[in-house]
């Protein structure tokens, strides 16, 4: 696979672990990795680890962080709408 796709594969997997309704999370599939991941699949780190193989520990964590910010906001206003 080229570098792009690596990179969409891996952001596809990061923004996964961020779902705007109820999901299953069960144990991340990697390896020595004990945190929870949605589907068992990578959890948010892991998928985090892989984007900074990419583009680099600082990029990745800034796609992260923007990532769980949306995920909230999403949250918020999907409770602002259920509550009118």
């Amino acid at each position: 696979m080229g570098k792009e796709t690596d990179f969409y594969n891996a952001l596809g997997a990061l923004r996964y672990n961020y779902p705007s309704s109820v999901s299953t999370f069960g144990p991340c599939c990697t390896d020595c990795c004990n945190n929870s991941a949605r589907g068992s699949g990578k959890c948010a780190n892991c998928a985090e680890g892989e984007l900074a193989k990419i583009v680099g520990d600082r990029i990745a964590m800034k796609i992260h962080n923007a990532i769980k910010l949306q995920s909230e906001w999403i949250g918020e206003a999907i409770n602002i709408l259920e509550n009118d």
